[in-house]
Parts: C-alpha cells; structure tokens; sequence
C-alpha cells in the first residue's frame, strides 16, 4: 500500500491534504461542476436574481475547496455573470484575476476566452481599438488551441469591433465566416449577435435591403430566445433603417418596441434614446408638439440618471428643434447648457460638437461674426479627429457664414473645401464598396469551384452510359451551360455573356427543367457525363 495512504495523507500539487480532505475535494468539485452548469443556464435564461447568487456561492466554495483550476473557473464565471449583468468594472476585475489564473496553469483555451470576454467588456465602454486588440490575441491564442467554440467568440468581438470602427466591409465579411460556425454550433444567441452587427454595417453603408434582411433575422432570433436587451437593440436599428428610407411613421413604432423591451429590463439610459429617436422622427413629420413632448420626457430621465451624455444629446434636440421653429431665445437657453456641459466633461469630442451647435444657432440668429468663431473652432479639432463627414456640415455652415456676409472670396474657399472633405468622404465609402464586393466575388468563384468539382467527381463516379437525347438546348442555353461547368456564378455568367441577372436565372432554370434536374451541381454533373459542352 502507499505509504502517504498508511500515514493518513496524500500530495495535491506542495499541499498535503489528510484522506478525508482529499474525499472531500472530490466532493467539492462535483458540486462546483454542478453549480456552472446551473449557472450558465441562469445565464441563457437572463435570470438575473440566479446569476448573481450562484455566482457568488460559486465562488464561494471554489475558494474554500481550494484547486487553482477550480478557482480560476469560478473566477472567470463570476466574470461572465457580472458581464451579464452590466456591471462593466467589476466584470473586468474578475476576468483580469481569471486570466493571471489560467496563464499560470498554462490554459491557452481559458486565457482566450478571458480575452475575448474582456475586450467585450471594452466594447460596452466604447473602446473599440482595445476590443479589437484583444479579440486578435485571443483569437491567436484559441487557433493555437485548436478550440473552436473560444475562436468563433472571439471573432465575433472582432467583427463588432471593425464595425464601430467604420470598417463595415471587413466587419461583415469576418461576420460571414463567424456566422457560419455559429449556425454549426447551434448557437442562436451569437447567431443573432452577429446579424444585428451585420446589419447596421448594412446600414452605415447606406444598404438598407440588406441592412432590414439581417436585424429581422437577429430580432427574430433574439425574441426566440427571450432576449429582451438586443431585441431592443434591433427594433431601434429598424427604426433607424425606415428613418433613412423616410418611412418615419414605421420607424417610429419601431421606436415604441424598442421601448417597450427597455421597460421589461429597466434600462432607463435606453428608455432616453427611444425618446430622442422619436422626437427625431415627429419632427421629420412636421408634428413639432409631440417632438417637443418626447425630448422633455428624455431630458428629465437624463437629469435623472446625472447621464452628460444623454442630457448633451437632449439639449442638442431642442436647440435643433427652436432653431427650425425660429424660437431663438429658447434655442440659446439650450445652446449655452450644451456649452457648460461640454466644457465640464473636458472631452474634446463634446466641446467640438457644442462649437457647432453655437455656430450654427448664431448664423440663423445674423450674428456671423460669432458665428464664424464657433465654427472654425469646431472644424480645427473635427480635422483632427478626420472625421470627414462632419468636416464637410461645417464647411458648408462656414460656407453660408461667408455668403451672409457678402464675403465671395471665402465663400468660394469654403464651398471647395466642402467639396474636398466631400470627395474624402466618398473615396472612404468607395473602398469600403470595393472591399465588400471583392469579398462577395472571391466567396462566389469558391462557392462555384466547390460546384464544379463535386460535379465532376459525381460525373467521374458514376457509369458513363451513351445517349443520343439532345435536349433540345438552344446555342445561348448550351453557352449558359458551359459556363457552369467552367464553374462561374449566376452573376459572373450573366457579366459574361452581357445580358442581365434575371434573364440568366431564366435560362438556367429553362435548362434544368430541359434537363430534368433541380439544382446547378446536377446539372454540371450530367453536362459533364453525356458531354453536352
């Protein structure tokens, strides 16, 4: 018998633990396995009141039964409850102790999704370039692994991180690639994350079809799955969408099922937003009262919450509205507490906004002077920013100024520097374009090869027979066919032969009806077997 048996004793790493001890370790660990079970159905289930205390019991009894493994779980666990629910900064601090704990037992898989789970929490403070660092290392870390479940995670963050950075066309096609391994795992919730960013990718780059095709599928996912914060998230994309395409009345009840979510989980910063998208769609209805109506409810709620960033975007709301309306006296009222709130953030994104605001109220108030220091201001630090977009509005302000005031030769100067930031502007959305549809034409040639190849290898498989049929294909259909065999898309036939997508979609459905089969890898298959091409 081994002697540390005899003595009552046995070894765990330097630790002796008595025989007892070491039973119940064994115990303890049963139970620690059964508790992160429950517990990531609390989570699935966003059952909040559960999260939390088993979470904490978890913990708990990780610490008391004391394994590092065990207790770098518990640690990470209690990270993902906290993430869960929305305590960002606690979330981090027991992440970061879950990372040191599974760089020390050597857990590639452990210290990826830990990095993955942290630059999403940097993702929900707006750091988009840390979310962006860290999913890249995990993903590093996770291929090294070989583990799947921590790559498509971590590529997940990636793409949201690309998104918020304005790289739309490599947002969505890293989307694509996670979003297939997503629908293979099974996982509807990372499956609708995905569509949703996909979606307003979609949006940013002014491609509503595609953009509505996405946020309904991920709402439609996230309502499956009880999701009452990200369904949120995609009736106000919706409404965003039907706002861009002047279908305000849609978008506003939109908005309304955007709230209502809100309401289930109590996200009053949420419930502001709604507001102020809806007071945005009133005004573009010309129903200026109830606009008024919804940025007063959305002020009080950010007062409220002592929110500056909310409390800013509702004073922007009504100086914008007074100033249409031509109540200047109210608009200044708003225009100045948009100053004193940007200067007391010291965020020079805010003051350059609030510049603008003050600018643009001058210049329909005649004070062009004034005015035209607002703006030159603001301009100095967008420039900076290269934020090309809002470079372009304030040129266009300064343009007017100059206009107003008689002064041609700046006038002429603004207008050229508007077109200049306008010409950036739209070379950034071409790459973007270009990048995206150089995306979809490589996905199409290796969809179409993958085809041709299974085609070929269902022809050479099977028992060539001699026939004498000829189907009757017309010189076009015998073209169309070739083409296919030669493994090209609807779309790169369609450039090929110099005729439209619709037209072509024609034919080939003639030519799979005269041929007698369904699909374009049958038909591929029988060109090549009875040598039709």
């Amino acid at each position: 018998m081994c002697m540390s048996l005899i003595m009552g004793t046995v070894g765990y790493g330097n630790k002796p633990y008595s025989c007892r001890n070491f039973y119940m370790m064994n115990y303890s660990r049963e139970q620690l396995t059964t508790l992160n079970k429950e517990l990531d159905s609390a989570i699935a289930a966003f059952d909040k009141p559960r999260m939390e205390a088993l979470s904490t019991q978890l913990l708990a009894m990780a610490k008391e039964n004391g394994e590092p493994a065990m207790l770098t779980k518990a640690l990470a666990q209690r990270g993902k409850a906290l993430r869960h629910l929305f305590q960002i900064t606690e979330s981090l601090s027991y992440y970061n102790k879950a990372l040191l704990g599974y760089k020390k037992l050597n857990d590639k898989v452990g210290q990826s999704t830990c990095l993955a789970a942290i630059g999403w929490l940097y993702f929900m403070q707006g750091h988009y370039k840390k979310t962006k660092a860290f999913a890249e290392k995990a993903i590093e870390l996770s291929t090294q692994a070989g583990d799947n479940n921590s790559l498509r995670g971590a590529l997940q963050y990636l793409s949201s991180a690309e998104g918020r950075l304005g790289n739309y066309a490599r947002s969505i096609q890293i989307g694509k690639q996670v979003l297939d391994m997503h629908i293979k795992a099974g996982d509807g919730v990372s499956e609708a994350a995905v569509c949703q960013n996909m979606g307003d990718c979609f949006r940013q780059m002014n491609d509503y079809e595609n953009a509505l095709v996405y946020v309904q599928r991920a709402l439609r996912l996230f309502e499956q799955y009880n999701r009452p914060v990200p369904t949120a998230a995609c009736w106000n994309n919706m409404g965003l969408v039907y706002s861009a395409l002047d279908n305000h009345t849609q978008a506003i009840e939109c908005h309304r099922q955007s709230f209502a979510n809100k309401q289930k989980v109590g996200d009053m910063e949420g419930l502001t937003y709604s507001y102020l998208n809806i007071a945005r769609c009133y005004h573009m209805l010309n129903q200026n009262e109830e606009a008024l109506e919804q940025l007063s409810l959305s002020l009080q709620v950010a007062v409220t919450l002592q929110n500056t960033n909310l409390q800013l975007s509702a004073h922007n709301g009504f100086v914008g509205l007074y100033t249409y309306l031509k109540e200047f006296d109210k608009a200044e009222q708003h225009a100045q507490k948009v100053w004193q709130l940007a200067q007391a953030t010291q965020d020079i994104f805010h003051i350059a906004q609030a510049q603008v605001v003050m600018g643009e109220l001058q210049l329909r108030m005649g004070n062009y002077k004034l005015a035209e220091e607002h703006l030159q201001a603001a301009l100095t630090i967008i420039k900076q920013k290269e934020i090309w977009s809002q470079a372009e509005a304030v040129e266009r302000l300064l343009h007017e100024t100059a206009e107003a005031q008689g002064n041609a030769t700046q006038a002429l100067h603004h207008y050229k520097e508007q077109m200049r930031y306008s010409q950036q502007r739209l070379h950034a959305e071409k790459e973007q374009r270009l990048l995206l549809l150089q995306w979809q034409f490589e996905t199409e040639q290796k969809e179409s090869e993958i085809v041709r190849l299974k085609a070929a290898i269902q022809a050479l498989q099977t028992p060539q027979e001699p026939t004498n049929t000829t189907y009757r294909l017309s010189p076009r259909e015998k073209q169309i066919l070739a083409l296919m065999v030669d493994g090209l898309s609807y779309k790169m036939i369609a450039a090929k032969c110099a005729i439209s997508y619709e037209t072509t979609r024609t034919h080939i459905n003639r030519i799979y009806k005269k041929l007698a089969v369904t699909t374009m890898s049958e038909a591929v298959a029988k060109a090549v077997k009875e040598g039709l091409v």
